[in-house]
């Protein structure tokens, strides 16, 4: 339940071009799917 909301926000993230958002970006694709990383 709590993943369609951080794919949202990693959905804004992507828009803004800051580096350290980039970064938060990618942290929570990372929680999200480890799956896909492994």
């Amino acid at each position: 339940m709590h993943i369609f909301p951080f794919c949202k926000k990693t959905k804004n993230f992507q828009v803004l071009p800051d580096p350290k958002k980039r970064i938060l970006k990618v942290f929570i694709v990372i929680k999200t799917q480890p799956l896909k990383i492994i």
